[in-house]
């Protein structure tokens, strides 16, 4: 790419995106003042007609970036449900009251069945009024036997709250995650609760559904091992339902896992199988040269609609189909300019898509394999056709992981450090069960003996790409437990890439400098944040409703105190990012009575350098001998102890209530900590708390 006027569309988009932002974080002054936002896309309209024909293009061009960016604030304002007087979160809703909705979409969860709801109608007092707004609904109704689907109209009890974020340092924030797909409130209706009103019976969802029925049934005919056919389902067709917890935790932990669920790559993969097979169409003659292109095009929405019509598989079928398209025109066109034009088109539709994963890790694969691919598949040029087209395959994936990589440490902070050798074999297994796959369901109803070699083949493929799977699992090492990449880093990889992006080739010694420069920034970034995490001594109380965990971080070790009954998963979930953020250290459990040069523990109580820290959860719990101070009193539970003569022998600096202290007991404490001007800190409301150790004489 020479300039930026081959890719005007990317400065178009550029200047959107930066709109969609400013909305999204200023979102109330948006609220406030959005007449005077329409009022300005106005008057700097007529401002660029009236210089339009200037010839200072520098005004005309400030006054378009102005117009752009003002229209991205003002498309996210219209779309977030919470600026409609209709929504139904603005409305006085007697107790008694009935919402009725259609199903968006169908989840499945660890205790049951979770719905998005987009509701339209509300029914009290004996009127109906028509409401807006997306509701999340989690049942205890069993996914398998749910017999609620997307596209279905029910009516519930109208009782909603508030998605609240998580209250752990660093986790998962189920209110952000929620807010990008414009759902702000929950509900949890009892299932019984829930009357179907109109079932959806369209003959396209019908038929469709009918056909992934006979799809399944062909591959359980026609593959003898369960975990074989289980992978080769959810490759092909996105379910993973019936799929072993242990498979599941091997592509994980390999950096696999996203061929597992159809994303934009299956529809990539989808499309190249499509334009092989077509090829024979590629003449001069206009008319199949369009019905070519129409033929691609149609399979690639057939996939889409056949793999459940999901946001992100329509999302990537329509950037695909467009840039398809332009491949198989005949006149020169410039791909990235294409992509960022989908791009640019989607958020039109709906500018929460910018921050939604499943859009950004789509386009940055894209973008990756169109920056990437050339100079790595030119790297080697086998001779042997096979050898080359199976390089090819390697190479489009390496290309795609060269961004895809930062951003999968960023979100999930889970990147083997074998990610892209384990790349190398996801994008040829996915390519290979699609294309036998579907070969075997073609081949079944013309000649079951021509389905079941093919089958087989099939089956003893995957065998061999879920060994390869396990051994890479063996033997890496996830290295987001070395690196943590924060939004800053993020940041320094993004602009160094649009920078890239824009080099003329005559500079490509600048690109290497900028690499370089890069690299040097990112790792001086690491190393920075590495060294005061070490000085940073400290301890962390975690917020959950089942049990009491604690991280103490002293000296590069890390030392977990817990009890309940929660397994190493969900532990891991509330832990995982915190304790990855901190280099994850060397980790110790405490057990009963633990002695080491900074810390001291005797059933439930804990000295860790000037800091001494009483669990209490019974009335028996015992108390220091030294009776100076307490720094942190952990109350948990509902037990009755006489607060006044333990505050009376006790210099007590902080109390903590759990999760666990039950409501009349947090009233108490809160009541005591006032009288005694004692700080107190309520884990149920406030969330997680981390404090300080400062370095003392050993214990």
């Amino acid at each position: 790419m020479k300039s930026l006027k081959q890719v005007p569309l990317l400065k178009i988009l550029f200047f959107f995106i930066a709109g969609i932002i400013i909305a999204e974080y200023t979102g109330s002054f948006i609220f406030q003042y959005n007449n005077i936002i329409i009022s300005s896309i106005l008057f700097f309209s007529i401002i660029a007609i009236v210089f339009f024909r200037s010839k200072n293009k520098s005004i005309l061009n400030i006054f378009f970036a102005m117009i752009i960016i003002l229209s991205g604030v003002e498309n996210h304002f219209l779309q977030d449900e919470r600026n409609k007087t209709s929504h139904f979160s603005k409305l006085n809703i007697s107790p008694k009251s009935y919402f009725t909705g259609k199903i968006i979409s169908k989840k499945k969860t660890a205790s049951g069945t979770s719905f998005i709801t987009e509701i339209q109608s509300l029914y009290s007092n004996n009127k109906i009024s028509h409401i807006s707004g997306n509701l999340l609904i989690y049942t205890k109704f069993n996914f398998d036997s749910c017999n609620i689907d997307n596209g279905d109209i029910i009516r519930f009890p109208s009782a909603f709250f508030p998605i609240d974020k998580n209250k752990n340092p660093l986790a998962f924030n189920p209110k952000r995650y929620y807010h990008f797909q414009n759902v702000h409130f929950l509900s949890f209706p009892d299932f019984k609760q829930i009357e179907v009103m109109e079932r959806n019976n369209s003959e396209l969802r019908n038929y469709f559904s009918s056909v992934r029925s006979k799809i399944k049934s062909n591959l359980n005919e026609l593959i003898e091992n369960d975990t074989v056919k289980n992978i080769a389902i959810s490759i092909i067709l996105g379910d993973k339902q019936n799929l072993d917890r242990n498979i599941l935790d091997s592509f994980s932990a390999t950096g696999t896992r996203h061929i597992l669920t159809v994303s934009g790559m299956h529809v990539g993969i989808i499309a190249l199988i499509l334009n092989f097979f077509f090829s024979f169409l590629k003449t001069e003659n206009r008319l199949v040269s369009i019905t070519r292109i129409f033929l691609i095009l149609a399979g690639i929405w057939y996939y889409a609609f056949l793999t459940g019509a999901g946001a992100a598989v329509l999302r990537a079928a329509f950037m695909i189909s467009l840039v398809m398209t332009g491949l198989n025109l005949r006149r020169q066109v410039n791909i990235l300019n294409i992509l960022f034009g989908s791009a640019l088109i989607l958020l039109l539709i709906n500018p929460l898509q910018l921050f939604q994963l499943s859009f950004i890790l789509s386009y940055a694969a894209m973008l990756s394999i169109l920056l990437f691919y050339q100079p790595i598949n030119t790297f080697l040029k086998p001779a042997n056709k096979l050898l080359n087209y199976f390089w090819q395959l390697i190479s489009l994936s390496l290309a795609a992981q060269i961004i895809i990589f930062p951003l999968s440490l960023y979100y999930f902070h889970n990147a083997p450090i074998l990610f892209f050798v384990s790349s190398v074999v996801a994008t040829p297994m996915a390519f290979g069960t699609l294309f036998l796959g579907f070969s075997t369901i073609l081949l079944n109803v013309f000649s079951q003996f021509a389905a079941h070699i093919s089958g087989k083949i099939l089956e003893i493929f995957i065998h061999y790409c879920l060994n390869f799977i396990d051994y890479i699992q063996s033997i890496s090492i996830n290295i987001a437990q070395y690196i943590y990449l924060t939004t800053i880093d993020i940041f320094i990889i993004a602009s160094t890439i649009f920078v890239f992006l824009i080099i003329t080739k005559k500079h490509s010694i600048i690109s290497k400098y900028l690499i370089l420069l890069s690299f040097l920034i990112l790792t001086g970034h690491q190393i920075f944040r590495y060294s005061i995490n070490q000085k940073n001594n400290e301890i962390v109380f975690y917020s959950t409703n089942k049990a009491i965990i604690a991280d103490i971080f002293l000296s590069n070790k890390r030392y977990t105190y817990t009890d309940g009954n929660l397994n190493r998963r969900k532990i891991g979930y509330i832990t995982s990012n915190y304790r990855n953020y901190k280099g994850n250290p060397k980790s110790y459990s405490l057990a009963e009575t633990f002695t080491t040069g900074r810390l001291l523990k005797h059933k439930n109580i804990i000295k860790a350098d000037d800091k001494t820290i009483v669990f209490i959860n019974s009335e028996n719990d015992f108390l220091p001998d030294n009776k100076d101070k307490i720094d942190f009193l952990v109350i948990d539970g509902n037990i009755q102890i006489d607060s006044k003569k333990l505050l009376r022998e006790y210099k007590v600096s902080k109390i903590i209530l759990s999760n666990r202290t039950n409501f009349q007991n947090r009233i108490l404490w809160k009541k005591i900590a006032d009288e005694k001007n004692i700080e107190l800190w309520d884990i149920k409301e406030k969330g997680a708390i981390i404090e300080e150790i400062k370095k003392g004489k050993d214990v």
